[in-house]
């Protein structure tokens, strides 16, 4: 396990990105297609914001803790983007 992260977030961290967890290295990256595009998923997901994408020798896919700032600032955007969307979108950050 990664120290100071929970059991979930290490076990989404292994698994490669799908219809269940996605990568984003900066919070630039997330935008509100996204965001739809979990809302829209019979089981949902998750979006790892400060975690890459690696590709692993033997070809696997798993993240890559890179960290990027997460304050209150970043948290409004994100709250944001998700109540832009129409309907808007209840996230849990």
């Amino acid at each position: 396990m990664i120290e100071g992260l929970s059991t979930r977030a290490t076990y989404l961290i292994n698994k490669p990105e799908g219809v269940d967890v996605d990568f984003k290295a900066q919070l630039q990256g997330l935008s509100s297609e996204d965001l739809v595009a979990f809302a829209n998923s019979p089981t949902g997901g998750a979006i790892l914001i400060g975690v890459s994408e690696e590709v692993m020798p033997d070809g696997s896919q798993r993240g890559n803790v890179t960290g990027c700032l997460i304050g209150d600032g970043e948290k409004l955007s994100i709250l944001n983007k998700a109540s832009q969307c129409i309907p808007a979108i209840d996230i849990e950050i």
